[in-house]
């Protein structure tokens, strides 16, 4: 219930959400160290959020609480929604709390009985893991159901416990009230999304389930952080219906001195290109029975929800003004949101490998940030842009391992977006071949004629063959003909020359000869000797 007018969305949650999107982006990746500790920090700040916002609620419940003893005939029937919203919110978030005691203590062979323990003992330890996450989940419960279909219950259950109007005061307020109805209809859908567990689609265009999409192949950090954002949900949407339900008795303790206009996205600060950004523009601290008009642009905006489709990449930004009735000043806001490329990004870890005295070339993106923005270091060689490619080149004498990491500029700060390891090698020798036309390459398993060997465009070549991934460039600058008759010819460069030919030449059909000790260089100057080509002459 972040977007709600009577609670609007502190700056520090504003933070919390942007880095829980950016990281979650992430999750494609080979999760390094720096990212599961980016979960971790996430985690932590939104239990501080959490703790300020149950603060705020049991003062807010206490100042309930005096109004209704002062006049119990306003506020009795509103006071009883308020305690019933306290202890529905408070059962399904102890729920949740020990949904992630039970994940902790599975991940780490822990036997800990509450959260304080976890975070005695140094909080959780593997947070990498991504098979235990999924094997709770699965975990048959309560009813012979798995856990994860047990908590899409209790969540489905509260949705439709904060969403469904089942009490008289509330359903007489909303016939007699055109303007407080339109407000509950808000709030209705607002939390209607923010607990929604329909099917998603995955980058695939699959529809994929709730339950998957929460908790599996998903690594422990993310899955606890993610945890923890529905228990802050809850806790949010909790303070805002009980300050909805005092606001609707008559009586509010809350005291306006300033007018601020807020912009809320209901769909994320981060939008992929083709999709639409959606926010809630709404003023803070103000009556609730008084909607403001909202206009952007110069035009304005149908019940100050601004929704407009998404059709280029990159930051986005807007702005406007609002006038409250009675007041004639302009209060001016702006807003941006950032739409990316969809993507995705796979790595095969037991691939990551760079060779030394080779330009190995990388693509490097974030989602959200273009390509001039983006830094990218290495220990083992400095990084060279090249295009809309990244060159790295380790020298021949480096570490056996090394690691690149990415940094985006986001608000004039270099964020490190994560570390990739790899493993260096050197780069294996590549195998000998006579080439023929630009195209024909001859190892000797078949017969060859004298033609081809004195072929303007013959030449003995160092290749890995026309199938490798690596196509390292080696130039040949020396070989020895070795005849029937046991005769040498050393020959430099890597074409037959005339006494060489002669010679072949003048041997009779089927006659064998070899051409040995052959020499070549790569483009860094790393010599290499070739196996031998042994020839048979039609």
């Amino acid at each position: 219930m972040g977007g709600a007018k009577n609670c609007p969305e502190t700056p520090r949650q504003k933070m919390i959400g942007m880095m829980y999107l950016v990281l979650t982006a992430m999750l494609a990746l080979n999760v390094s160290a720096d990212i599961l500790n980016g979960f971790t920090k996430l985690r932590h700040s939104m239990e501080e959020t959490m703790k300020s916002t149950d603060s705020r609620t049991e003062e807010l419940m206490q100042t309930f609480k005096a109004a209704y003893e002062e006049t119990p005939a306003k506020y009795e029937d509103w006071w009883v929604i308020a305690q019933a919203v306290r202890n529905k919110s408070n059962e399904f978030y102890n729920y949740i709390d020990q949904f992630k005691l039970d994940i902790i203590n599975m991940v780490d062979g822990t036997h800990y009985q509450t959260a304080a323990e976890v975070e005695a003992a140094g909080d959780v330890k593997n947070n990498g893991d991504t098979n235990k996450p999924q094997e709770y989940s699965e975990k048959i419960g309560e009813g012979g159901k798995m856990n994860e279909d047990i908590f899409k219950d209790k969540m489905d259950e509260f949705r439709t416990y904060v969403t469904v109007v089942d009490s008289r005061c509330l359903l007489d307020k909303i016939a007699m009230d055109k303007q407080f109805a339109h407000e509950w209809d808000l709030k209705v859908q607002m939390m209607s999304a923010l607990f929604s567990t329909d099917d998603v689609v995955d980058e695939e265009g699959q529809m994929i389930s709730f339950q998957r999409s929460t908790f599996h192949e998903m690594p422990a950090g993310a899955v606890l952080a993610l945890l923890t954002k529905y228990q802050n949900d809850v806790r949010v949407a909790e303070n805002d219906l009980i300050n909805f339900m005092m606001s609707a008795a008559g009586k509010s303790k809350v005291t306006v001195n300033q007018i601020t206009p807020i912009v809320l996205p209901t769909n994320g600060e981060y939008i992929m290109k083709g999709q639409r950004f959606r926010a809630k523009i709404a003023s803070a601290m103000i009556d609730t029975n008084d909607v403001p008009r909202v206009f952007i642009n110069g035009q304005e905006i149908e019940n100050g929800v601004y929704d407009v489709p998404c059709g280029s990449s990159g930051p986005q930004k807007f702005s406007g003004y609002m006038l409250v009735t009675g007041d004639t000043t302009h209060y001016a806001f702006t807003g941006q949101y950032m739409v990316g490329e969809p993507s995705a990004t796979v790595s095969h870890t037991e691939l990551n490998v760079m060779y030394r005295a080779y330009e190995n070339v990388f693509s490097v993106s974030v989602p959200g940030t273009s390509g001039d923005k983006i830094k990218v270091t290495c220990p083992a060689a400095t990084p060279v842009r090249k295009g809309d490619k990244w060159v790295i080149t380790p020298p021949i004498k480096s570490a056996d391992e090394t690691y690149i990491e990415v940094f985006a500029e986001i608000d004039g700060k270099q964020i490190s977006m994560g570390k990739q390891p790899y493993r260096l090698k050197n780069l294996q020798t590549p195998d000998a071949y006579f080439q023929v036309n630009d195209n024909t390459l001859l190892d000797g398993e078949s017969p060859v004629s004298s033609t081809q060997l004195a072929s303007s465009t013959g030449k003995v070549v160092a290749s890995y063959g026309a199938d490798a991934v690596i196509q390292a460039k080696f130039r040949v600058t020396g070989f020895t003909v070795r005849l029937p008759s046991g005769k040498m010819i050393n020959v430099k460069g890597d074409k037959l020359d005339g006494a060489a030919i002669k010679e072949i030449k003048g041997l009779k059909s089927k006659a064998q000869f070899r051409i040995q000790d052959i020499q070549a260089v790569s483009a860094a100057g790393e010599q290499k000797r070739l196996r031998s080509l042994n020839f048979v002459l039609k």
